[in-house]
This record gives C-alpha cells, sequence and structure tokens, in this order.
C-alpha cells in the first residue's frame, strides 16, 4: 500500500520527463504502442531499416542505488520521500532459510514502485541517445551528411571484403546480425557496443545480450 501510494505521487512527475521512445512500464503505453512506431518509421518515406532488439542482463537486480537516488533526488526535494524509497531499495530479501539477505544494488523484488524506478535509472539512457540524435541527425542536412558518410563507408567495406575474397582471406563474422536493406545495412553492431559501455556509467551494471 505505502509502495502504491509512492507511486502515485512520483509517477506523474517523471512522467512529464521521460522521452517518448519509451513505452515500457508506463501508463496509457504498451508493448503494441511501440510496434506501431516501428511500422510508421519503416514505411513511407522514413525509410527506415533496422530494428534492434537487445536486453539489458538482470537490470532490475543490477540497478545501482547511489546512481538511482541521485536522479530522483534532482526532481524530488522532499527528504521524507528520498528517505522512504531509499528505505525500500535497502529492505533486503527473504531468503528460503527465513533469513534476511541485504541488497546491495536493484529495486524491491515484485515490489509496485519497483518498474517505476527502473524507468527513472534507464531515463539517464533515453536522454543520451535522444541528444546524439540531435547533434548528428537533428536537421534534414545533418541526416543527408551522414547517409553519405555511411554509404562511403560501405563502399570501401564491401571493397575491402572483395579484395580478402580474392586472395581466400575473408573470414566468418559471427556476431553480424542479419543483413538489412538500404542505407542502413551492416551498422547496428556498433550502436549495441555503445549501449554495452554507456550502462556502468549510468547504474545499470550488466551486459547487452541481442538475437537475430
Amino acid at each position: 500500500m505505502v509502495q502504491a501510494s509512492l507511486k502515485a505521487v512520483l509517477e506523474p512527475i517523471f512522467e512529464a520527463d521521460f522521452m517518448p521512445c519509451s513505452y515500457g512500464f508506463r501508463p496509457n503505453r504498451r508493448a503494441h504502442d511501440a510496434i506501431a512506431e516501428i511500422h510508421h518509421l519503416s514505411s513511407g518515406a522514413n525509410k527506415y531499416h533496422w530494428v534492434l532488439e537487445a536486453d539489458i542482463k538482470a537490470c532490475f537486480d543490477e540497478i545501482d542505488h547511489t546512481a538511482l537516488m541521485n536522479r530522483l533526488r534532482a526532481r524530488i526535494k522532499d527528504k521524507r520521500v528520498c528517505t522512504l524509497v531509499k528505505a525500500f531499495l535497502k529492505s533486503g530479501v527473504m531468503t528460503t532459510s527465513g533469513d534476511r539477505e541485504e541488497t546491495l544494488t536493484g529495486t524491491p523484488q515484485g515490489g509496485i514502485l519497483s518498474p517505476l524506478l527502473a524507468n527513472i535509472a534507464l531515463s539517464a539512457l533515453d536522454e543520451h541517445f535522444a541528444r546524439q540524435w540531435q547533434q548528428e541527425m537533428g536537421s534534414y542536412k545533418r541526416r543527408v551528411t551522414r547517409r553519405k558518410q555511411e554509404a562511403g563507408s560501405r563502399k570501401q567495406e564491401a571493397g575491402s571484403r572483395k579484395q580478402e575474397a580474392g586472395t581466400g582471406q575473408l573470414a566468418a563474422d559471427p556476431i553480424r546480425p542479419a543483413q538489412g536493406r538500404g542505407r542502413a545495412a551492416g551498422q547496428p553492431q556498433p550502436h549495441l557496443a555503445r549501449v554495452g559501455k554507456l550502462l556502468p556509467a549510468r547504474g545499470v551494471e550488466g551486459g547487452i545480450q541481442h538475437g537475430r
């Protein structure tokens, strides 16, 4: 009941800050909305060709308490509320033998407040990539320039592969995702690597798991 009351107070405050690209555990948003957005961006004049599916390993278990509380305190100035949230984070878990085990990282297991706290922690990742998008692709001119650069890189890579194939030195690439179409082919892997490097700096330990 206390966690539900906290969620009712905190959620409207942080909902005003969350990026529109975030759909998980948010009011009036669901997975079908994310799929509809993908359909919209991959059709018509948008012509996006890659969808990256990734999973943050043990996300709820590995969220750093200090990083999370810093983001919470940036918006919530009432020390009593912050102290209550911290108390839930440090409440520990009951083992099968009946002993209490400390929780040094992560959000309360099965807690009503946990999804909101995870969204607060992961919003740092959304904000980082939103800034990157504005810097590199925020205008039509920037998008055209970036696509020309990527086209040049792909041509160079294709030439190198062709040369290696001619000398019998073409190596298999076991981690490259299935090839896409159009201007974005061959590009997702660097983005996944970038996400994996950013997570620890933003209070989420563990790695990125992805599939084809």
